[in-house]
């Protein structure tokens, strides 16, 4: 049965139009903020994002061209219909689809989540609950974890490379007493190539040589220079790696953060990169949550998050947002 009368439009329709005249690679939040106050102009700030596509493509059914239609039943007030009755809403295959909010909530989500907001800042800016803007949190984290699911078996270091190398301690269960780290604890391994600043890290639960060892021969490429500190793990580590042809360097950090003799061995590199890195995850976090922390870390690195104003981290998330949810006419 018919949801109503229909009517075609044009796809460069003044609904469409330019929403903003603001740069994004410097927008602000109250320029956002601007940008989408009504739900339309909010469409169309998704469509100037790459979010939603506003051209039609052939029918998934007959393969025919559809086109673009207004429907007033629809929640956006639009859809796309083929001459065999089949339809496609606009949000269908986007980050929209599926969901009770309105664009410009979805969107500032987007946008809090780029700035690294709490999601407490999150939900009031948002005017939503804090378990919603909680579950948009866990699906950005998931698509960083696609862009970047291929660097996460990528080796670094080399020949003539140095990678700094360290392990750290992320966060003990709630349940646990005392000031050392129980065997429960989580932690985090990982190593900097200091040639290209490529990283891996990963979390662990166990800091043995049965462990680490074969992580590093799985990570770091062989003949590389590694510096680490004195933990026992890393003891005879050329012996432990014969085969990897390694060159390795400790600092005993006892003693001395930067090695007496040799300046240029140390890890404060890696030690700053995981100071970041307990920026990024909660103390509260569920040990079920700890794998997309470490992915939503190696992209922000990737994409060096720190050195971009909040509009570019937005600009570029919402383009990988846009790769991961194309829109109705890339279904699987």
């Amino acid at each position: 049965m018919e949801s109503g009368p229909s009517k075609r439009i044009r796809s460069s329709s003044h609904h469409f139009s330019n929403s903003t005249s603001f740069d994004l690679r410097t927008l602000t939040f109250r320029q956002l903020v601007l940008s989408t106050a009504t739900e339309d102009e909010a469409l169309s700030f998704a469509i100037q994002l790459g979010l939603i596509s506003k051209s039609p493509e052939n029918c998934p059914k007959c393969k025919n061209m559809m086109e673009l239609y207004k429907e007033s039943k629809n929640k956006h007030g639009l859809l796309f219909r083929c001459k065999c009755n089949k339809t496609l809403s606009l949000s269908t295959n986007t980050i929209f689809e599926n969901s009770s909010l309105k664009f410009w909530q979805i969107l500032s989500i987007i946008y809090h989540f780029c700035n690294l907001d709490n999601v407490t800042k999150c939900a009031q800016q948002c005017e939503i609950n804090a378990e919603t803007a909680s579950q948009w949190y866990n699906k950005m984290r998931l698509i960083a974890s696609i862009i970047v699911s291929n660097l996460s078996e990528q080796k670094i270091g080399g020949v003539d490379h140095v990678v700094e190398m360290d392990e750290f301690h992320l966060y003990t269960p709630k349940n646990h007493k005392g000031r050392e780290p129980s065997k429960s604890a989580v932690w985090g391994f990982g190593g900097i190539d200091i040639n290209t600043k490529d990283i891996f890290v990963l979390p662990v639960d166990h800091r043995n040589k049965e462990t680490l060892l074969p992580l590093i021969r799985k990570y770091i490429e062989p003949g590389s220079t590694i510096y680490s500190d004195m933990f026992g793990t890393y003891r005879n580590l050329e012996n432990d790696l014969t085969d990897m042809n390694i060159i390795h360097r400790s600092v005993n950090h006892k003693n001395e953060f930067v090695k007496f003799d040799d300046p240029q061995v140390h890890t404060q590199t890696v030690e700053r990169l995981w100071g970041t890195f307990r920026t990024v995850i909660p103390k509260t976090t569920n040990m079920s949550m700890t794998d997309s922390y470490f992915a939503l870390f190696l992209y922000l690195v990737k994409y060096e998050w720190t050195k971009r104003h909040p509009g570019d981290r937005f600009r570029l998330f919402c383009k990988h947002v846009g790769e991961i949810h194309p829109g109705p006419f890339k279904l699987d």
